[in-house]
C-alpha cells in the first residue's frame, strides 16, 4: 500500500474524495496529527464506528465520525473497482489499463512510482479526463 507523501497529495487533490463512501478497512491519513487511520464499522449491534490510529508503533482507538480533513488512501482493488465498466471481465479491464499505460508519454509514467499511483492516474483519466502535474502537485 502506497503511503508516500506524493500519493497522499494525489489522493487529497482528487475529486474522488468528494464521493468516497467509507468502508470497513479503509486506510485514511490525518494530515493534522500525521497519523494513518483505519476506518472500522461494525454491522452488528451496537452499530458502532470508529477509527484506529497507528504510527510509530503507537495504537489508539476512538469512536467518532470521520473528520472531513482525513484523506482516503485508495487501495489498488478500490481503484480497479472504480475503473470497472459494469460487468466487464477483469481481463478486459486489464487490457484497457495496459493500453492506457502504453499510450502515455514515458516521462509521465516514470513520475508515477507505484501501482496505486498508476491506477489512480488511470481512474482520474477515465472518469475526469485529468492528468497529474507533478510540479504543481495537482490534477489538471
Amino acid at each position: 500500500m502506497d503511503t508516500t507523501p506524493k500519493y497522499i497529495k494525489m489522493c487529497e487533490k482528487s475529486p474522488l474524495r468528494e464521493k468516497h463512501t467509507y468502508r470497513r478497512g479503509d486506510l485514511l491519513y490525518d494530515p493534522v496529527s500525521k497519523f494513518f487511520v483505519i476506518y472500522l464499522r461494525y454491522e452488528k449491534p451496537p452499530y458502532s464506528q470508529g477509527i484506529h490510529k497507528f504510527d510509530n508503533g503507537e495504537n489508539r482507538f476512538g469512536k467518532r465520525n470521520i473528520p472531513y480533513h482525513y484523506i482516503p488512501l485508495y487501495r489498488q482493488d478500490q481503484l480497479q473497482e472504480m475503473a470497472k465498466e459494469s460487468n466487464e471481465p477483469a481481463i478486459i479491464q486489464l487490457h484497457f489499463f495496459k493500453a492506457w499505460v502504453y499510450n502515455q508519454h514515458e516521462d509521465y509514467i516514470q513520475v508515477l512510482s507505484s501501482m496505486e499511483q498508476l491506477w489512480l492516474a488511470y481512474v482520474m483519466h477515465e472518469l475526469y479526463d485529468k492528468v497529474w502535474d507533478d510540479k504543481k502537485e495537482e490534477w489538471l
